[in-house]
């Protein structure tokens, strides 16, 4: 009997070491920032356009799409708001780094050539996805008779753990959750 409590105490002891032995990393994160200049009917009918022609700006605005339809809002090309959606995948720069050191360090500069073919650097001295990268979607909603603005927002991952394409699929939708609303410095797990 002495001998099973002694077993049981000793497993009491070592379950906190061992719970804390597993313990697994915090999942990355975007932070999703919306303002509305605007209400945005239910339903309303929206004209949506990329903000560039870009193969990421592409892949959003066709999720947008699915997603906004998805939300009972309809989308064609006689709405009287536009919805504009953007991808950016750019360098951290810190404020004390000189204009010499930032062409110097730029991948241009240290003769890194791009390939089409495989959509990676041919020659990369750090990966490209690295840490001080951010990648931000906006997407903004503006009036298409007057051109003000109704409503913007931004969702921007904190670091580089996920691709830009993962990262795409989980903050826009987590972004259009906010469609329409004000919200400001919203943490949402980047769990793909």
């Amino acid at each position: 009997m002495r001998a099973i409590a002694s077993i049981a105490a000793i497993v009491l002891l070592l379950t906190p070491w061992a719970a804390g032995a597993q313990e697994v990393a915090p999942p990355s994160l975007a932070t999703i920032d919306t303002v509305t200049y605007a209400p945005i009917p239910p339903g309303a009918r929206l004209v949506t356009q990329p903000e560039t022609q870009g193969e990421m700006d592409d892949s959003a605005w066709r999720q947008a799409n699915e997603d906004l339809v998805g939300r009972g809002y309809q989308v064609g090309n006689d709405g009287n708001l536009v919805f504009t959606v953007a991808t950016q995948l750019v360098e951290r720069l810190g404020t004390d780094k000189t204009q010499g050191e930032i062409v110097s360090g730029s991948a241009v500069s240290e003769g890194m050539q791009y390939s089409t073919n495989e959509r990676t650097l041919l020659n990369p001295e750090e990966p490209i996805n690295r840490t001080d990268r951010i990648f931000r979607v906006s997407a903004t909603v503006y009036d298409r008779q007057n051109g003000a603005f109704v409503w913007r927002g931004t969702a921007e991952r904190s670091n580089a753990e996920i691709d830009p394409s993962t990262a795409l699929r989980l903050m826009l939708p987590a972004l259009l959750d906010h469609f329409g609303e004000t919200a400001s410095g919203v943490a949402v797990p980047m769990v793909p």
